[in-house]
């Protein structure tokens, strides 16, 4: 049995049991009708918008297209690249790792400071990161993906 299939066959008694329980409670029409418009609004609206976003990107030169895909490629590095590299190291939501770089670090250092670089990225090691560290690191992923763009251009340029 695929696990999909498996999964559906074991939650089916409590989405019943779930549905049993909302039927049981009356909920006017009009509010229903209403819910229902606003879903339908929602689903029109983001077709609507996927639409003008294919059209826009169609219509954009090649070099502009190159450019955004390397501009969108470094703002995704930059956030899943910090996060992979803290748990590489050693900083982990279990605390250090017994054996990393970041264990022999804490092991030199001994006792650590609360307030120092080494705290900080335990904590982010732990916890995960600050959202504006997260931003930061965004727009320097996306900067950076702009440099490597114009970088290749030329590089291509010459050739």
């Amino acid at each position: 049995m695929k696990l999909p299939v498996a999964a559906g066959v074991a939650l089916a008694p409590h989405a019943e049991n779930a549905f049993n329980t909302i039927k049981s409670v009356h909920i006017p029409q009009e509010h229903l009708d209403a819910a229902a418009a606003f879903a339908n609004n929602a689903a029109v609206g983001a077709g609507k918008a996927a639409g003008d976003l294919q059209q826009t990107y169609n219509a954009m030169d090649p070099d502009a297209k190159r450019k955004m895909a390397f501009i969108v490629g470094g703002v995704a590095v930059g956030l899943v690249a910090p996060p992979l590299i803290l748990n590489a190291v050693g900083f982990t939501k279990g605390g250090v790792a017994a054996g990393s770089a970041a264990a022999g670090i804490h092991a030199g250092i001994g006792s650590v400071g609360a307030g120092s670089v080494f705290a900080g990225l335990q904590s982010a090691g732990a916890v995960g990161l600050a959202p504006g560290v997260c931003a930061a690191f965004a727009g320097l992923g996306g900067a950076t993906g702009l440099f490597l763009e114009d970088l290749t251009k030329k590089r291509d340029n010459k050739l």
